[in-house]
């Protein structure tokens, strides 16, 4: 059964190959989650380049791990993100090992916004504005979905309320 206070994980860039994939880790068993492979978690604010292996001490891959303490992450709750190559080997293998850990969870499509804005860290509006910044084609939606997310209609709006 699901629940707020499991820890949850996804990619957070594009499926594929890349150069870079990113995987994003919240929650209280985030800071953990290093040490699966035999890493360890940064200091919060700091990227440490660090070597992941498996259970049998193959290495998966060299990645950047880079922690935020909550309260001060995107969704107020201990984030760890791997920022690793993007192959699809590695990131599968990766996300391969997450899933198998008690506790962590692969994230349903918008929960770690469901989660910025259950702790506070952003409100409807600013939910909004960040799936417009993700859906913009053109540099005008995207000056528009930032303007929206600097507060271009909830200023007036809580001006009116007071």
């Amino acid at each position: 059964m699901k629940s707020e206070a499991d820890t949850i994980f996804a990619l957070a860039t594009p499926p594929g190959k890349s150069a870079i994939a990113v995987i994003r880790i919240s929650g209280d068993r985030a800071t953990s989650v290093p040490q699966i492979f035999a890493a360890k978690c940064p200091e919060p604010g700091c990227f440490a380049f660090q070597t992941l292996v498996d259970g049998k001490g193959a290495v998966i891959d060299r990645a950047l791990l880079l922690f935020m303490a909550s309260p001060r992450s995107s969704t107020g709750e201990d984030v760890v993100e791997i920022h690793c190559h993007g192959s699809i080997a590695v990131t599968k293998t990766l996300l391969a090992v997450l899933a198998g850990l008690p506790g962590l969870r692969l994230a349903d499509a918008g929960e770690f916004t469901h989660r910025m804005f259950h702790n506070g860290k952003t409100d409807l509006l600013g939910v909004e504005s960040l799936a417009d910044i993700i859906d913009a084609d053109t540099s005008r939606q995207l000056a528009q979905a930032w303007s929206q997310m600097q507060g271009a209609l909830r200023d007036p709006v809580t001006k009116w309320r007071q």
